[in-house]
């Protein structure tokens, strides 16, 4: 589960570059209610995934809170790759 800081960052990030609406159809976006966050319904729903990786948050690619927040998942995972970086 994200942290409440995670969330409030999501939450900015999205703000700043809202999904437009081709995006939301090709992401399969929805709101999530619970944490006021634009959310996607992948294709691993019944995958023995943790709930993040099957239900990932939207973050857009344009915002320096995302890069931010790639490197920080980076770092704190012992610099591991591409594949590992975006699972987590």
């Amino acid at each position: 589960m994200y942290g409440k800081e995670e969330v409030i960052s999501f939450r900015l990030a999205q703000l700043q570059y809202p999904p437009c609406s081709v995006l939301k159809e090709q992401l399969n976006l929805f709101a999530c209610s619970e944490a006021n966050i634009w959310k996607s319904k992948g294709r691993v729903d019944k995958a023995d995934l943790p709930t993040e990786a099957i239900i990932p948050v939207y973050l857009p690619r344009e915002s320096h809170i995302t890069s931010l927040y790639v490197l920080h998942i980076r770092l704190t995972k012992n610099h591991c790759g591409i594949n590992q970086t975006l699972i987590n």
